[in-house]
C-alpha cells in the first residue's frame, strides 16, 4: 500500500498492527461485538485502492540487442548486467538537452519500479514496469496526451544511461582491437565512424523518457 502522512496503530488481538496509509481519515473506532480485523481491512482496502486510481501502469521495452540508429551497440551480456539499473529511475518526456534543461526544468512523469530480461522481435530485450503520474485533481495536459498516445498505440519510450567504458565493434557484434586514441576518433567508432561503439559493463540507466515529439534511436 502507498505510505504517507502518518500511521494508524490498532491491536488485533494479542498482535500490534500498523496501518500506514495516504490521506488522512478518521480513527477507527472499534465496537465491543465486532471483529476489528473488518474495519482495518476495509480501510486498507480502500486506500490502496486510491494508491491506483492517480496511478498508470505502463510495461516498457527499453532497449534490445544489437545496434541502433545512433550506432551504439547492446552485447548480450551487457544487457544482463543493465537491467537491474533502471529500477527507481524517473521518466520524463521527450530527453532534455543541456542547454534546454538552463531554460526549463527537466519534467519528470513516472518512474520505474521493475526490469527482466525477454525476447522482443526475436532479440534479446531489457523490459521494464513503470508507473505515471496521473496528477487527478489538476489535469495535466502533457501526461494526458501521452496517455493518450499510449492507448492508441503510437507512444514510444527512450532510454538514458551513463558509462566511461566502450567497445568498438562491428555489424556482427566482433569486438574490434583499437588502440585507445582510435576508441576517441569520431570517425573510427560511433555515429559517425566506421564501428559500432558497444555499451561496457559500467553502463548504468539514468532514466526513461516518453517520446511524443521524437523518434527513439532503437530500431
Amino acid at each position: 500500500m502507498c505510505i504517507r502522512d502518518r500511521g494508524l496503530s490498532t491491536y488485533l488481538g494479542r498482535k500490534r498492527v500498523i496501518v500506514m496509509y495516504y490521506a488522512k481519515f478518521p480513527a477507527i473506532q472499534i465496537e465491543p461485538d465486532k471483529n476489528p480485523n473488518e474495519d482495518v481491512l476495509k480501510a486498507i482496502a480502500a486506500e490502496k485502492q486510491k494508491c491506483v486510481e492517480d496511478l498508470y501502469p505502463v510495461e516498457l521495452v527499453l532497449c534490445t540487442e544489437g545496434p541502433n540508429l545512433n550506432r551504439d551497440y547492446w552485447l548480450p551480456h551487457i544487457l544482463e548486467i543493465a537491467a537491474p539499473t533502471i529500477i527507481y529511475k524517473p521518466g520524463n518526456i521527450d530527453h532534455l538537452t543541456e542547454s534546454q534543461s538552463e531554460v526549463q526544468p527537466r519534467k519528470i512523469v513516472g518512474v520505474a519500479y521493475d526490469s527482466w530480461i525477454g525476447e522482443h522481435r526475436g532479440k534479446k530485450a531489457i523490459f521494464a514496469k513503470a508507473v505515471i503520474y496521473k496528477y487527478l485533481y489538476q489535469e495535466d495536459p502533457d501526461v494526458s496526451k501521452l496517455i493518450s498516445d499510449i492507448e492508441e498505440g503510437i507512444a514510444k519510450v527512450s532510454m538514458e544511461c551513463a558509462f566511461t567504458k566502450y567497445y568498438a565493434v562491428d555489424e556482427n557484434g566482433e569486438i574490434v582491437d583499437l588502440k585507445a586514441e582510435e576508441l576517441e576518433d569520431p570517425e573510427m567508432v560511433g555515429i559517425h565512424g566506421k564501428y559500432y561503439r558497444a555499451f561496457g559493463e559500467d553502463v548504468v540507466f539514468t532514466a526513461f523518457a516518453f517520446l511524443v515529439d521524437k523518434k527513439p534511436a532503437d530500431r
